[in-house]
């Protein structure tokens, strides 16, 4: 497992700006970062929440391999614990 996306923050050339993917708009602000440095925004036209930037297509298999659900209590900064 590639641990280094998951526990530091994220390198710019991995991440893309997104519009919301309900309404489209790029207008949004900021609600909070969460523990791999992935930023929460909520788009200030229709009140998605999503985050953005996000990884980029052939980034996100790394995300979910097999000890993503399976996660010691405690030490998961993303998937289950």
């Amino acid at each position: 497992m590639n641990t280094e996306l998951l526990e530091s923050r994220w390198r710019p050339e991995q991440l893309q700006p997104v519009s919301c993917d309900y309404c489209g708009k790029n207008d949004t602000r900021e609600l909070f970062v969460r523990p791999d440095g992935m930023r929460v925004v909520e788009c200030c036209g229709c009140g998605l929440a999503f985050l953005s930037p996000r990884p980029k297509d052939e980034f996100i298999p790394r995300l979910y391999e097999g000890d993503y659900f399976q996660k010691d209590a405690g030490s998961a900064a993303t998937g289950y614990q």
